[in-house]
């Protein structure tokens, strides 16, 4: 290619010259335009703009691009690589402020389309003075990226970009400086969202990287049992708001018997009070289960919860169901409420194999079968009186004996006791050693169910009236 050097302050006409037969001349026409001598691939208006020669050459490679509006910048169509466009600002004219620095200099004005979407990245690695990058939506658009020392000195900007989006790239200077810059473009590698590498160099890994905002990976809300923090926002699972729909994360239905704190509010299953309407964590339905279904450290009846249920009414209304339906640690007929229902001496309750009076003794082996007939004694009743002397014996535990199995009648009639003969007895003779006063008593008495309630009388002979 031959270049010739025109110099001039008006309008100047600039013929290409393609030595090659066969080849088209284009005849392109530049106000103030500067060409110097510069090497075989230089093309350019002011500022010089030089195509690397790698790069491919367009027809209209170098012109000012009117489709953005009057920027007078020049177009580098969807040129991609290393000095895709080079020259110098001195001379140039100071038309922009970059808003990520302080700049008076004077700047170079591109248009760019992306080949295709993803991100891209704008540096002036090479230049030889202080650049700041703009890449602006429009002519008169709004920045999209702004840098002033990413590659300190120079400038990098990373811009995400949609198929045949088209942008304007300022190149500027720091302050006042000037120099001779070089424009790299390439495609910043796409941050993959799960490999723990920052793939495209912005210092963010994977979901921390904005990049990865809308990747399901990232998505708290579909991984909500992984124990992952998956959006990096420094909550975990249930603990992120991203969870507080779903279902795992709700302290409800099933959730409020797994052990877990689903909605982690330090409340677990029943005692969580978004479980009180469920029927396993209602005390009040549950007052016979011996469990805390509410989780408030009361059980059943103890429980105020349970005050109306009729397994804890104020008595022990159940005598025979192995209950202590009133809670107070006495069942059925250990309770003193049940005294009316709990008894052992009809026929047919000596003869049902039950303890019917609770105290351990059943049908004929307990006292209060010795006088039914379901029961005859071991001893045939005594036809003389009496059935043992103790002569004049004093002192404690005279008599030992026992009036099981002895008949029940009523040769002596106990007028002063409730019984009133009905019981089994036993008749003994004794003789004052001495004239005096003496005391009688069946202190001690007992037998294996408790205290023997018992009846003494004292008479002047077998035959003869009551003494005492």
């Amino acid at each position: 290619m031959q270049k010739t050097p025109l110099f001039s302050t008006g309008l100047v006409a600039i013929a290409l010259h393609l030595a090659a037969q066969g080849c088209t001349v284009h005849e392109y026409a530049y106000e103030d335009a500067l060409v110097p001598d510069a090497g075989p691939a230089d093309i350019g208006s002011s500022p010089d703009v030089r195509m690397s020669a790698d790069a491919p050459m367009h027809d209209a490679a170098r012109l000012p691009d009117t489709s953005m509006g009057a920027c007078a910048a020049i177009d580098l169509h969807s040129e991609i690589g290393a000095r895709v466009a080079m020259g110098t600002t001195l001379g140039a004219t100071d038309r922009h402020t970059p808003m990520c620095s302080s700049s008076a200099s004077p700047d170079a004005w591109f248009t760019w389309t992306a080949p295709m979407a993803g991100n891209w990245t704008f540096d002036t690695e090479g230049s030889d003075f202080d650049t700041v990058i703009d890449i602006l939506s429009g002519c008169t658009g709004s920045s999209l990226g702004c840098d002033d020392d990413g590659l300190a000195p120079q400038s990098r900007a990373d811009v995400r970009l949609t198929l045949h989006q088209s942008v304007v790239i300022i190149v500027d200077g720091y302050g006042s400086q000037t120099g001779h810059y070089l424009l790299n473009i390439g495609m910043v590698p796409t941050e993959i969202c799960n490999d723990s590498i920052d793939n495209d160099g912005d210092f963010f890994t994977d979901c921390e990287d904005p990049d990865c905002a809308t990747d399901p990976l990232c998505d708290e809300s579909m991984h909500c049992t992984d124990h992952i923090d998956n959006d990096v926002d420094f909550f975990t699972d249930c603990e992120d708001s991203d969870c507080s729909s779903q279902m795992v994360c709700l302290e409800t239905g099933v959730n409020c018997a797994d052990g877990l704190d689903n909605d982690m509010d330090g409340h677990i299953d029943c005692a969580d009070s978004d479980c009180a309407s469920i029927t396993s964590c209602n005390e009040a339905m549950n007052c016979g289960d011996f469990v805390d279904n509410d989780r408030d450290d009361l059980v059943d009846c103890a429980d105020s919860d349970c005050a109306t249920n009729a397994l804890c009414m104020p008595t022990e209304t159940n005598c025979n169901n192995g209950l202590d339906d009133d809670r107070d640690g006495l069942v059925d007929c250990s309770d003193s409420n049940c005294a009316a229902h709990c008894t052992e001496n009809t026929v047919a309750l000596c003869m049902d194999t039950l303890d019917n009076d609770s105290d351990t003794f059943t049908d004929c082996a307990d006292r209060q079968c010795s006088c039914s007939t379901a029961c005859p004694p071991a001893v045939a009743p005594s036809t003389t009186c009496p059935d043992m002397s103790l002569a004049m014996a004093v002192g404690d535990g005279v008599y030992h004996g026992t009036l099981m199995g002895y008949a029940c009648g009523a040769r002596a009639d106990a007028s002063c006791g409730t019984t009133h003969g009905a019981g089994a007895e036993i008749e003994l003779a004794w003789t004052a050693p001495a004239n005096g006063t003496y005391v009688f008593d069946t202190e001690d008495s007992s037998h294996a169910g408790g205290v023997f309630d018992t009846v003494l009388t004292l008479r002047t002979g077998c035959a003869g009236g009551a003494a005492a």
